[in-house]
């Protein structure tokens, strides 16, 4: 403990404010853990039937290449539709 403050100390500012800034000292904010319940849980194989999966990997490159773009398009676009609902509940908070 002793050895940590003489360290801290022979620090200078800036690397103290650093130190300071670590992820196990900084508190998330309130809306991090809310709605948790909406977030999408990732699509495992267990959620798909085997002949699905099957189904799945006859498909040619071309066609599995354009399922996971729109696979891409769609989590990309779930992704700003939250934040948008985010930060706007944080502007009505303020």
């Amino acid at each position: 403990m002793e050895e940590q403050k003489r360290t801290n100390l022979a620090l200078p500012p800036f690397f103290q404010n650093l130190d300071m800034r670590k992820p196990s000292k900084v508190k998330n904010p309130r809306w991090f853990g809310a709605r948790k319940t909406e977030r999408k849980k990732p699509m495992t194989l267990r959620s798909y039937s085997p002949s699905e999966v099957e189904e799945y990997h006859r498909l040619p490159l071309k066609e599995k290449r354009t399922l996971q773009q729109m696979s891409k398009k769609n989590i990309a676009e779930r992704a700003s539709d939250y934040f948008e609902r985010e930060a706007s509940a944080l502007l009505r908070q303020t």
